[in-house]
């Protein structure tokens, strides 16, 4: 899966899932969603810049 970093906690990250093609295929009920470091191990992360919000962090991940 991959989203958009929102917020990085200790213990997660807050992800959106907006840009995703399956993101409405979830079943979530918005596209903001908890990865949990315990839960899931993340594969790939690439730092991209918008225009409107300057930088941000694009993340892929899988549970473990």
């Amino acid at each position: 899966m991959q989203g958009t970093v929102i917020d990085i906690r200790p213990n997660s990250v807050n992800v959106d899932l907006s840009k995703m093609k399956n993101a409405d295929e979830l079943g979530y009920e918005n596209n903001v969603t908890v990865i949990n470091h315990k839960n899931y191990e993340i594969i790939q992360k690439a730092e991209a810049v918008s225009p409107s919000t300057g930088k941000h962090l694009n993340l892929s991940w899988r549970k473990i």
